[in-house]
């Protein structure tokens, strides 16, 4: 019987952190209302929440400066910022850089998004959002709709979106290995700090 029982017990146990596990490497679920935005936004004093944006839609892409593909992706975004800029769409960048690595950046890659500086991987962790570059879409009823690579973000994914539809596009992939991806962008952020 205490055989059994144990038994019973490991696979219960076994079965509970297969799911924990899964779920850390599941994408957000269309349909839920997003995780709280906690980021500092760059060159501004205004608090940017949930209640700030109510009424409009919200894109939220995650991306980092020594990244090529969110390089390569930045006249794309800045595009779209400029084609939707007289509709309720707000769009925020947040990468886990600090204001220095940003300011520098930006010298050379101007981004019109909304810049948000992570604090301390809050969002990073809360979206899921180790497989950068990665997009979030939250429409104006306050719920996720997608969640996808910034290749496949175009004008008819944000006008689906603003006209109450969920647009059908492919998803990202989710990150299969969250706390290597963590370890590896802060042992970048240790790198790039000035030696005291």
């Amino acid at each position: 019987m205490k055989s059994h029982t144990f038994t019973v017990i490991i696979f219960l146990c076994s079965t509970v952190l297969s799911l924990y596990a899964q779920e850390k490497h599941e994408l957000l679920r269309i349909g839920d209302r997003p995780p709280a935005l906690d980021f500092t936004a760059y060159g501004s004093e205004e608090l940017i929440n949930w209640a700030s944006l109510k009424g409009r839609a919200v894109v939220i892409e995650f991306w980092a400066t020594w990244c090529p593909p969110c390089i390569k992706n930045i006249p794309h975004i800045n595009k779209l910022v400029k084609e939707f800029g007289n509709e309720p769409v707000t769009f925020i960048s947040i990468t886990y850089e600090s204001k220095e690595m940003v300011e520098k950046f930006l010298r050379k890659h101007p981004i019109q998004t909304i810049i948000g500086l992570d604090n301390d991987f809050t969002m990073f962790k809360s979206y899921k959002a180790w497989g950068i570059p990665m997009t979030v879409i939250v429409n104006k009823q306050g719920r996720i709709v997608s969640v996808l690579h910034p290749d496949h973000l175009n004008k008819s994914v944000i006008s689906d979106v603003l006209s109450g539809k969920v647009p059908q596009v492919k998803p990202a992939l989710p990150w299969s290995d969250p706390e290597g991806a963590e370890n590896y962008f802060r042992s970048l952020v240790k790198k790039s700090e000035p030696e005291k």
